[in-house]
Parts: structure tokens; C-alpha cells; sequence
């Protein structure tokens, strides 16, 4: 993919090549690393690859409306940024540059609990509903704290992730 043709991307995929080449190589393996061996990322490659776009001819699409509402709070379309932390190794604006571009188009952000910049900085970029993922401690009294920060900060809803406190299988 030519870097000065990313509007011709035709999915989320056709970024990866261009991505490899300018993050750095401990930074593109944080990225691109999985649990089980990586068989959770390819179910996930092959799981968007069965989805279609169905063409539907002669039907008014001039006023389509794609949002969704969750929780209490509409967003423009399904599209949700998911938690991805130390976005800092990636741009310099890390989450908040992340949370500035949701706010632009409506789409939901959920933070990382390994989040490169402050909950309370990335709720002040974001313009509109943020969402916290949680990764649980072995001390509730920590774990009670970042989700009072998060909610102290605006965030609508926590996520929990609970592969970290049993131990994830990350083969070498």
C-alpha cells in the first residue's frame, strides 16, 4: 500500500504492511502479539473475513442512520475504539489523540487500564461518553481506586478484562 494512497485502503488490513514499516520493532510486537499460541487473533482475522457487504440497489440511502445507543448514550455508528494501551509507543498524542478522533465522529473509546496517558487528560480530549477497561489486581483496595479515578474522570462504564488475573498464555 503507497502511504500517500491510504484512502484506497479497503479495510482495516490494508494498514498493517504500511504500520510495520514505520513502528518499531518491540513496539509492532506489543501490537501485533496475542494469547494461545495467536490463535485468538487469527480466529478474529478469519471471523471479519466471513462478514459482507450486501449491495442493495434502488433503496434511499441519503439519510441511513447507523447509530447505536448503549448504556444510556447514542454513538454515530457501532464502531467502538477498543482498549489498546501505551498508545505513546505508537504517537506522541497517545490516548488523547485517540479520544480527540473518536469525539470527531462520534464513535466510542474505551480506555486502558495501561493507558500512556492519564484518565483524567484522555476524558478531557474526548468529546463524549468514555468507557474504562479494567484489568483487576490481587488488592481490591488498588482496584477500588482506578475505578473511582475513572469515574471521577467521566467514564460512563467499566469493562473488566479477566484474562490478566488468572494468568495469560502468551507462548514466547
Amino acid at each position: 500500500m503507497d502511504w500517500k494512497k491510504l484512502a484506497d485502503a479497503l479495510d482495516v488490513f490494508d494498514f498493517q504492511p504500511v504500520a510495520q514499516k514505520i513502528v518499531p520493532p518491540a513496539h509492532w510486537g506489543y501490537l501485533m502479539t496475542g494469547v494461545d499460541g495467536e490463535e485468538t487473533l487469527k480466529a478474529n482475522r478469519d471471523g471479519f473475513g466471513r462478514y459482507q457487504l450486501r449491495t442493495k440497489r434502488f433503496v434511499d440511502v441519503s439519510r441511513m442512520d447507523m447509530s447505536v445507543e448503549l448504556f444510556g448514550a447514542k454513538f454515530n455508528s457501532p464502531i467502538i475504539l477498543c482498549p489498546v494501551g501505551s498508545q505513546r509507543a505508537f504517537h506522541r498524542d497517545g490516548e488523547a489523540g485517540t479520544a480527540k478522533a473518536a469525539g470527531a465522529k462520534g464513535h466510542l473509546q474505551i480506555l486502558s487500564t495501561q493507558t500512556s496517558v492519564s484518565v483524567e487528560e484522555v476524558a478531557k480530549a474526548k468529546d463524549g461518553p468514555l468507557w474504562y477497561q479494567l484489568y483487576t489486581t490481587d488488592s481490591f483496595d488498588v482496584t477500588t481506586k482506578l475505578v473511582k479515578r475513572a469515574q471521577a474522570a467521566g467514564c460512563r462504564a467499566v469493562a473488566v478484562t479477566v484474562d490478566l488475573p488468572a494468568g495469560r498464555n502468551t507462548e514466547p
